[in-house]
């Protein structure tokens, strides 16, 4: 029932992936309004875009998207929450490139090519490798399974913890532990982690289950939505409100308000102070760290809230925005990502290294001009002298340093591909502090909660949390990535509303079976 005087049958804080998902499934599969509630001025979260000079459009956190293909699960409730009004490009057959000293290699989208290729460059690991791509499935598997669990009916948790505690060692293993495990060649070695930017942790500390669940994602190609990522807001947008429900911005919420230990509302900044907002339902979409460290009131009863602060933060990254004054496609780019690394040892890189180069423009058939993502992990103690200062209210310094970092990644893809900083026409930057004041993440993490093996089971990391009405939504929920997302908001619907996951998963490819 809804609260007296709110007029929404649910509040949603925050509109990146499992946010909006969440409300969209709560409006299509339950006639429900959900207001959400978005501090930027723009929707989407790490889904939105932004354009320059009118016509060069960027994605803040989409690159690529796996498993987009028709007929499978992830594409199907992709579907299903944006009324089918998204389209989707396939990207190039030859997904990936790692650059590395003296080793270069290219991703095909296709495992069998996959495993060919990496067999004819290391004849002597064939068999390792094969027992690897075995080894990945079954990780992925157990990572996702263990996420999962919270997400059941209450009676089955247990015994699958327990099936989990049992078969999901290799989910546990670090990335690095599963390679110098199973293989000699450190070139070797290299090449399969090489796509840990893509969640953020370095070999040496992450779960070999969230590297397989990254590698695998990418094995039958990549998918780039047609309009850029901002489109996914604005198809999904409309199934929220198409029962009365509402997606604001600039509305930057300041606290859940808990009445006698369940969650009654939430309090929004306003000119006049704070606004109360009540709802029988609150989805957070804005993070763990966030919601249990900052949005709760310190004496709400959270049995895990010195754990939580005491876990490690994520990594952030630095991301040059490349203007072009003509196609990149006549240096021979196709729109494939490269990865490029200086050293083999993934965990002492040198500065600006390593660095991901993505082309959205050469993805997009929609796009009007041409454009380049360059991003690279970054330090947060890097910029923290300047935070808390305001967007784009920083002091000479600050902006004298990121010119610095942008001309050094300039002549880095110089040194590699000459003829590039010909065709720049302009360029813009975002640090850590970027995404620190736009999405409150914090140190400005760009993943969430790290991926790191004591992230399984983690008590912080799960959907149903210890304020009743309260639920946490998005990647911290299920895994980084916009998949793992929009996965983390079908399981904060699921629980809200109390309706299986299975139950939603038939509905979704029922309706996708109906589209064919």
């Amino acid at each position: 029932m809804r609260q007296k005087g709110s007029g929404f049958d649910a509040i949603v804080i925050g509109s990146c992936m499992g946010g909006l998902t969440a409300a969209a499934l709560l409006a299509r599969l339950k006639d429900k309004r959900a207001l959400v509630l978005e501090r930027h001025f723009q929707p989407g979260g790490q889904t939105h875009s932004f354009v320059r000079k009118g016509r060069f459009r960027f994605d803040v956190g989409l690159h690529y998207v796996g498993q987009m293909g028709p007929g499978g699960m992830p594409r199907a409730i992709m579907d299903f929450i944006s009324g089918g009004a998204l389209e989707w490009k396939q990207m190039p057959r030859s997904i990936e490139h790692f650059v590395y000293p003296g080793l270069e290699f290219t991703v095909q989208a296709d495992p069998k090519s996959y495993l060919k290729n990496l067999v004819a460059l290391f004849p002597a690991e064939e068999n390792a490798l094969r027992r690897y791509f075995s080894d990945a499935k079954r990780a992925a598997f157990w990572f996702g399974f263990r996420h999962f669990v919270d997400s059941l009916p209450r009676p089955l948790r247990p015994p699958a913890r327990g099936a989990f505690n049992v078969l999901g060692s290799l989910a546990r293993m670090t990335t690095k532990e599963y390679l110098d495990g199973r293989f000699k060649d450190g070139r070797l070695k290299a090449l399969l982690a090489s796509q840990w930017p893509d969640h953020g942790v370095p070999p040496s500390k992450s779960s070999f289950g969230m590297q397989s669940l990254v590698a695998r994602a990418y094995l039958r190609g990549g998918w780039y939505p047609v309009g850029g990522a901002g489109k996914i807001a604005q198809t999904i947008i409309p199934q929220i409100e198409r029962t009365g429900g509402e997606v604001r911005v600039r509305a930057n919420v300041k606290r859940i308000i808990v009445k006698n230990g369940a969650a009654a509302g939430v309090a929004v900044e306003g000119e006049g102070g704070e606004e109360p907002l009540y709802a029988p339902i609150i989805i957070s979409d804005a993070g763990a760290a966030n919601t249990y460290l900052s949005l709760l009131p310190p004496d709400t009863p959270v049995p895990f809230r010195k754990e939580l602060e005491s876990f490690p933060a994520s990594d952030s990254m630095f991301v040059l925005y490349i203007c072009f004054k003509k196609s990149p496609a006549v240096l021979g780019f196709d729109g494939g990502n490269f990865w490029v690394y200086d050293s083999l040892d993934h965990d002492n890189q040198p500065p600006l290294s390593p660095y991901f180069l993505s082309f959205p423009s050469l993805k997009d058939p929609s796009a009007k001009a041409h454009t380049a993502e360059v991003a690279v992990m970054s330090c947060y103690e890097d910029w923290a002298k300047w935070a808390g200062k305001g967007w784009r209210k920083r002091d000479k310094e600050y902006y004298e340093l990121k010119e610095r970092l942008a001309v050094k990644l300039l002549e880095k893809l110089e040194s590699r591909w000459p003829g590039f900083k010909d065709l720049v026409e302009f360029y813009d930057v975002s640090t850590p502090l970027t995404m620190e004041y736009f999405q409150r993440n914090p140190r400005g993490g760009f993943y969430g909660v790290p991926c790191v093996p004591a992230r399984l089971g983690a008590p912080f990391c799960r959907v149903e949390t210890p304020v009743r009405n309260l639920f946490l939504s998005g990647s911290d929920v299920m895994s980084p990535g916009i998949v793992g997302a929009m996965m983390g908001g079908v399981a904060a619907m699921s629980a809200a509303e109390g309706v299986s996951m299975p139950k939603i998963f038939r509905k979704v490819m029922g309706e996708a079976a109906g589209r064919r």
